[in-house]
């Protein structure tokens, strides 16, 4: 399917399946406000041009293997009510998702962001998927809220990236990512649900660190070793790091340590009272 000339579907509704596979757009392909009630198809499309901003897709919507060619590939305050297949998509300029909607899954694996990427004010209402996606550019998540796991695992960030007054309401996995080191990094401005592995977590401490931000290196050190600990075969080495983390919280959690000194005390003092109302004599030391 060649559409050699400018397509415009401005305000379509699609009632039914819309299949585009394979199809190559040598122009400007225009979808806004466009409504799919039923699965949108996009696999394997070539863009030359296009613009998906204030779309709402109902249904499954499969962007997988896709290239968009264009200066910008536009999805802004797009919704997607059902899950968002971007898998394996090449980006070879820059796009746009700033203020869309995720309500299902929203996958980005194996991605490649050759240009900026503006994520800006997203919302994540389920899982996002970045899993080895690349960014050889600036990638911007500032403002963005996941309400579900948001996994960035062997992910490339290469450029600027903002994480700034992001909303991390469940675990955000960072682990094996690769950050360019000559590259700004804008930290997320709470850590409590960042999961590293030893690599990001020198990274992670090392930019909370330069922001003054302390108690943020506290959490990312404190989850990446509760998130070791939790995964180990039981052995020594797990007994002694569930010890750690009970009586000081691997070293940066002093309510854990006050909580255990209380816990003895209170345990010891059961014993004694108990003990002496029932006529045993303890020797005083």
């Amino acid at each position: 399917m060649y559409f050699n000339n400018s397509a415009n579907f401005d305000n379509a509704t699609f009632n039914d399946y819309a299949c585009f596979n394979a199809a190559i757009f040598n122009d400007y392909a225009c979808f806004n406000a466009a409504i799919f009630n039923d699965s949108a198809d996009f696999y394997n499309v070539t863009f030359s041009a296009s613009e998906f901003n204030g779309a709402i897709f109902n249904r499954e919507a499969n962007f997988e293997h896709t290239t968009f060619n264009d200066d910008y590939a536009d999805f802004i305050a797009a919704t997607f009510n059902d899950s968002a297949k971007f898998d394996n998509v090449i980006f070879n300029r820059g796009t746009k998702f700033n203020s869309a909607i995720f309500n299902d899954v929203a996958y980005f694996k194996h991605t490649i962001f050759y240009r900026d990427a503006d994520f800006q004010y997203t919302i994540f209402n389920d899982h996002a998927n970045f899993i080895a996606a690349i960014f050889n550019d600036s990638a911007q998540f500032n403002g963005a809220i996941f309400n579900r796991e948001a996994n960035f695992e062997h992910t490339t960030f290469n450029d600027s990236t903002g994480f700034k007054d992001v909303i991390f309401n469940h675990h955000a996995y960072f682990q094996n990512g690769n950050f360019n080191k000559d590259a700004k990094f804008r930290v997320p401005d709470s850590s409590e649900n960042i999961i590293t592995d030893g690599k990001t977590c020198a990274f992670f401490m090392k930019e909370y660190n330069d922001e003054a931000q302390y108690i943020d290196v506290d959490n990312i050190y404190y989850n990446y070793r509760k998130y070791k600990q939790d995964r180990k075969e039981l052995s020594i080495s797990k007994g002694t790091d569930i010890l750690s983390w009970i009586t000081c919280g691997y070293g940066v959690r002093l309510s854990n340590t006050i909580g255990c000194i209380i816990s003895i005390l209170v345990f010891f003092s059961y014993f004694y009272y108990f003990g002496s109302a029932e006529g045993h004599e303890y020797p005083v030391l």
